[in-house]
């Protein structure tokens, strides 16, 4: 026998050990076998390791550490300290794995997230084709935000998204939403951004842009959602968020001072995605003397689909910002 790298000779004493038998009955009812290992090591002093409560149970064959009535191959009755690694049929497992039962009720390693990969498109159009071994992806699009006008932000784009069965060596083809131009009076409508997989098609509408005509001013709405085929389940969509108006308030600075603030419209954010909306001009104005305190820029909308802001200019002509691309996302 062999214990790291040096050799041990030992010795191996079974002893047998009959439980009590019956009074009505002089055969031994049940047996157990208790293995008491003793060995020597060479040129060291003698040690005796005594390995109690392992127990065989010869019928079944299975054995038992802390119980005496094992009912698996291996049962321990406590706590197991594994210096090493955990197989399951020989495999370890890979990286951020966790052995779960599936529906069938065998234990196998499993990934904690049902998608391990994404790719994210930006360019207004492709195609992506299911690589091997894939049999479900998940697709998220949003549609273009709408641009701001000198009095309002612009509406966010729509959001659309579907998990779907595929193939390897299926086609998705996507189209992205393009920006709203900014204006000063008409921001432009976001665009559409569309996919088509298994012959249905998922749109996620752009964002309404911001209109200023005279007195009346409407602020981008936000962009809507649909798909080609009513029986599909398995989507969802949020609308996007409309842009808003801009502000105007009256502050007192000091005892002799007020100021006026006017903030062009800030745009709509996109749905699920925080801060993508454009942020409206912002100036802050000596109410007597017209004089500037603070002036600041009006933003675009980010990608994916983010509302344009509001440029108001103090009764100048401003320009509002241009709302954000769309975007269409894969997980698989």
């Amino acid at each position: 026998m062999r214990i790291g790298d040096e050799a041990v000779n030992y010795y191996l004493l079974f002893v047998i050990v009959a439980n009590g038998s019956s009074r009505k009955n002089s055969v031994v009812e049940k047996y157990k076998l208790h293995i008491i290992i003793t060995y020597l090591h060479t040129m060291r002093k003698f040690i005796t390791f005594i390995f109690l409560g392992l127990v065989f149970n010869g019928m079944a064959q299975n054995v038992g550490v802390g119980i005496t009535t094992p009912t698996e191959k291996l049962h321990v009755a406590g706590n197991i300290n594994l210096a090493g690694n955990l197989k399951l049929n020989g495999v370890t497992g890979q990286s951020g794995q966790v052995l779960m039962t599936n529906s069938s009720g065998n234990t196998q390693w499993t990934d904690m997230t049902t998608y391990e990969n994404y790719v994210n498109f930006n360019g207004i159009s492709g195609n992506w084709t299911v690589p091997a071994g894939v049999t479900k992806i998940k697709v998220q699009a949003w549609g273009g935000g709408g641009g701001g006008c000198k009095d309002a932000g612009g509406g966010s784009g729509g959001y659309i998204t579907a998990t779907i069965t595929v193939a390897p060596g299926d086609v998705l083809t996507y189209t992205n939403g393009g920006s709203g131009a900014g204006s000063t009076t008409s921001g432009a409508t976001g665009g559409t951004t569309s996919f088509t997989v298994g012959g249905i098609i998922f749109y996620a509408y752009g964002g309404g842009g911001a209109v200023a005509s005279g007195v009346n001013v409407d602020y981008g709405s936000g962009g809507d959602f649909v798909l080609s085929n009513s029986t599909f389940r398995s989507w969802f969509g949020v609308n996007g968020s409309a842009g808003s108006l801009n502000r105007l308030e009256y502050f007192q600075r000091s005892a002799t001072e007020f100021l006026k603030s006017t903030s062009g419209g800030d745009g709509g954010n996109s749905p699920y995605v925080a801060n993508t909306g454009g942020k409206g001009r912002t100036m802050v104005i000596n109410a007597a003397t017209l004089a500037y305190v603070l002036v600041s820029k009006t933003t675009n909308g980010l990608q994916p689909g983010g509302g344009g802001g509001g440029g108001f200019d103090n009764g100048s002509i401003g320009v509002g910002g241009n709302g954000g691309f769309g975007m269409t996302v894969i997980q698989y």
